[in-house]
């Protein structure tokens, strides 16, 4: 009997594993994604050299959507491209990214210079407030950070805090981030993040 309990608790941790493992890939999926737009946008065409050495117009961009967050005392704002909200077809789960500049170089190498992206997994209905935890379930709601608003650490997670899902496009948080995947260091967030494309 005692055998029978031991092996239940076994797999019962193995399936949780599991479930941990599937999110952080659906998340990972969510970021590639992100980050393949992000060097679609990047990507740029250039005509042959015609001798002319007057630098060409670039228009003025206008990105959708707002994003003003405070790291460790250090307050990004400045968009890198749109905050974005996406809707899992398969289990209707919502996440909310956005890609800002500024950070340090030591961050993430498939993230263009001193950039950062910050995702808000599984974000909650409009009105409701979720809780962040170390130990996040697969439904849970998380915040990922890949790069590094930190100078001498990259790659983040909350561990503590709230996000509030204000209205349709708007949200707030005040949480700690630690390092991941090594659990190192705590960092202070806070701020807002208003959607500018919902797909």
């Amino acid at each position: 009997m005692k055998k029978r309990s031991t092996v239940s608790l076994l797999n019962k941790n193995r399936s949780r594993k599991k479930t941990k493992k599937n999110k952080q890939m659906k998340n990972f999926k969510f970021l590639f994604v992100l980050l393949v737009s992000i060097s679609i946008l990047s990507t740029s065409c250039s005509k042959d050299d015609s001798g002319d050495d007057t630098p060409p117009v670039i228009p003025a961009v206008t990105l959708k959507g707002a994003a003003s967050f405070t790291i460790n005392g250090t307050t990004y704002n400045d968009l890198a491209m749109d905050v974005v909200e996406s809707t899992d077809t398969e289990d209707g789960t919502i996440d909310v990214g956005c890609y800002l500049k500024g950070g340090y170089s030591q961050g993430n190498p498939e993230i263009e210079g001193n950039n950062f992206i910050l995702v808000i997994a599984n974000v909650p209905a409009v009105g409701e407030t979720a809780t962040f935890t170390a130990e996040p379930a697969e439904t849970d709601t998380q915040i990922l950070v890949l790069g590094s608003p930190v100078e001498g650490y990259t790659n983040f997670m909350a561990v503590s805090g709230t996000v509030t899902h204000v209205s349709a496009d708007k949200y707030t948080l005040n949480a700690t981030l630690t390092e991941i995947p090594g659990f190192a260091g705590s960092f202070a967030i806070s701020g807002t993040i208003e959607i500018g494309v919902h797909l």
